[in-house]
């Protein structure tokens, strides 16, 4: 299997919380199908590398949508995105337009007539991961890891949220197995600038990417299950489903033995 993970992927399954639920009701997925997904993730101090561009099929099967003009525009500058000429719908930005902390961007493109638009503001650039250890020992019961990093909250308003990803970065990583009732987790949400990590937030053996993204709290809702099904979706995106987030990011590593 491989083991590969996506930025913010966790909001792609808020989707397919939705379809799943929604199977025996046509009208609803005909409009997922009728409707772009766009998978943003800009990241402070980076370029843009890939935003994602797809439609949804039925049950979650997805079909990628090549030739889009993508245009990406803060307060001063506008850039139209290149699609990879090796991955069909999958975009990227030039070299010379890195992602700034505390600005608007916004992203613009037009499919099947339909406008598409959506804005993010950045947050602030976050400082260094620190971690208490380099590893975790699955068979040491209750082995834990400790992760802090810099607060950009302040005081008790929570204007930024986390989303930590635990990322394998062996091709060929062993899967951890468990017993029927353990919970898999990939993605692990935080309000606050710490989080303990155990065997049980990993699926797979091997060294890993830990990335902990910033955001801010209104995205909080593409990133809880869905429970009724709307005309809307998990998205903040005008005319298309996905979402578009300019966050700040930081990351280390850390292997599961």
């Amino acid at each position: 299997m491989n083991p590969t993970y996506h930025a913010i992927s966790l909001s792609m399954l808020c989707i397919a919380l939705v379809l799943s639920s929604c199977s025996k009701q046509d009208s609803v997925l005909d409009q997922f199908e009728d409707k772009l997904v766009i998978d943003a993730t800009l990241e402070v101090g980076k370029t843009i590398s890939d935003i994602h561009a797809h439609s949804l099929l039925g049950m979650g099967n997805e079909e990628d949508i090549s030739n889009l003009e993508i245009v990406i525009s803060n307060c001063s500058h506008s850039v139209v995105l290149t699609e990879d000429p090796k991955n069909k719908g999958h975009y990227y930005g030039p070299e010379d337009f890195v992602i700034s902390p505390l600005m608007e961007y916004s992203i613009k493109t037009n499919y099947k007539d339909a406008e598409i638009t959506a804005s993010s503001t950045s947050p602030p650039e976050m400082e260094a991961l620190q971690t208490s250890k380099e590893f975790i020992e699955a068979d040491i019961q209750g082995d834990l890891v400790f992760l802090t990093w810099s607060a950009l909250n302040t005081g008790s308003f929570k204007e930024y949220f986390y989303i930590v990803e635990l990322v394998p970065l062996d091709e060929d990583a062993e899967m951890i197995m468990r017993f029927s009732g353990s919970e898999q987790k990939s993605t692990v949400v935080s309000f606050n600038p710490e989080l303990t990590l155990s065997i049980d937030d990993f699926n797979f053996y091997g060294d890993h990417l830990i990335k902990v993204y910033a955001m801010s709290n209104t995205y909080e809702h593409l990133f809880t299950p869905q429970t009724n099904i709307t005309d809307n979706g998990p998205t903040n995106i005008d005319g298309a489903y996905g979402y578009f987030i300019a966050s700040s990011v930081i990351e280390t590593t850390l292997e599961i033995r």
